[in-house]
């Protein structure tokens, strides 16, 4: 079971929706932050892993075509692109990592497919706008959600869509031994009543939601 720990006296600042943060969950190696008011969990600011040891994680990965289990992933994202969004068009995949799997299945499926990494692919294609973006095991790596979510609303073309994958935390209970939360690399964790919030504030509909793991956004 998790251990709550309050100090009133250090509150932090949700990196969602700002509001002052005191609730604490504290791990074997590292603590957590739990916010109230939009129930995002995440990781103090100072204890980030550092440039250096996100990529030597991110390497450790074994994302590439040879891998089944990976893409099966990928695939069950891209069933969902193809059902609710346009068969074609400009896709973004946000976050694809050192070996782009995504990118190549998309182009296979007819799409205008591009990716982008802040450390392996660091410059976004001259389309400036998107028809979809797709963000796959991304946002628990986020220091700072609220301005990564602005800016891939920002990316999108009116009327696009915006598909992410994270696994959905439950709950204190068991969340300090969740294996989702062992990971040094994952500092952000969401729940469904995250991304209801997200949603409202952010001005987005959800179109789609397994309650685990997958959701499909479109902006108002």
């Amino acid at each position: 079971m998790s251990t709550i720990v309050e100090k009133e006296e250090q509150p932090l600042l949700c990196p969602l929706c700002g509001k002052e943060v005191t609730h604490q969950l504290q791990g074997k190696k590292r603590s957590f932050r739990h916010c109230l008011t939009c129930d995002l969990i995440f990781v103090p600011p100072a204890e980030h892993p550092t440039p250096e040891e996100e990529i030597q994680r991110y390497r450790q990965h074994n994302n590439s075509v040879d891998n089944p289990g990976y893409v099966s992933l990928l695939s069950e994202v891209l069933n969902l692109v193809q059902r609710f969004g346009p068969a074609e068009g400009s896709l973004l995949d946000y976050g694809c990592g050192h070996e782009p799997v995504f990118v190549g299945m998309c182009k296979e499926a007819g799409y205008e497919a591009f990716g982008y990494d802040p450390y392996f692919q660091k410059e976004l294609p001259n389309s400036s706008k998107f028809d979809i973006i797709t963000s796959v095991e991304v946002f628990e790596h986020f220091r700072t959600p609220a301005s990564e979510i602005q800016r891939l609303i920002s990316l999108l073309k009116p009327g696009g869509m915006l598909a992410i994958r994270t696994l959905l935390h439950h709950g204190e209970g068991d969340f300090i031994c969740w294996w989702y939360a062992v990971d040094n690399t994952h500092i952000s964790f969401y729940s469904r009543q995250t991304f209801l919030w997200i949603a409202e504030n952010f001005q987005l509909k959800i179109l789609s939601s397994d309650n685990e793991k997958l959701l499909l956004f479109t902006p108002i």
